[in-house]
């Protein structure tokens, strides 16, 4: 993944094959963009740290080595377990990709709740 200002500004500014105005809908790598930079992560989108990973078959993306975003359109359970054990600083989950399954939602915050020193939040 590029990370100029202009593949930023690429994906930020592009029109989605299909058209929305709901920022849900958003491609994966204009909600990561936009994550980093409103917690303030701005010096880490010219930075190499920021790599993908497939974790339980789910596409991860990774920060500063402890800050994983799960920003795809469906989640699974065997993905925050792998997460969970690689003792993350922060986790960041797009709130479609439960795909309206609560339980799920409320059992991964629970969990990385009990962990200490986890940033856990919903996008």
């Amino acid at each position: 993944m590029e990370k100029s200002k202009e593949a930023l500004e690429e994906v930020l500014f592009a029109t989605p094959e299909f058209p929305t105005n709901d920022p849900v809908h958003g491609t994966e790598e204009a909600i990561l963009f936009e994550v980093l930079l409103k917690s303030g992560l701005s010096l880490a989108l010219a930075n190499p740290s920021i790599r993908t990973e497939t974790i339980a078959g789910k596409i991860v993306y990774i920060a500063e080595e402890t800050a994983y975003y799960v920003l795809g359109n469906s989640h699974s359970s065997e993905v925050f377990d792998e997460i969970m054990k690689r003792s993350p600083s922060q986790v960041v989950v797009r709130e479609s990709g439960f795909g309206g399954n609560d339980v799920l939602k409320a059992n991964v915050h629970a969990q990385f709740k009990q962990m200490k020193d986890v940033r856990f939040l919903v996008v």
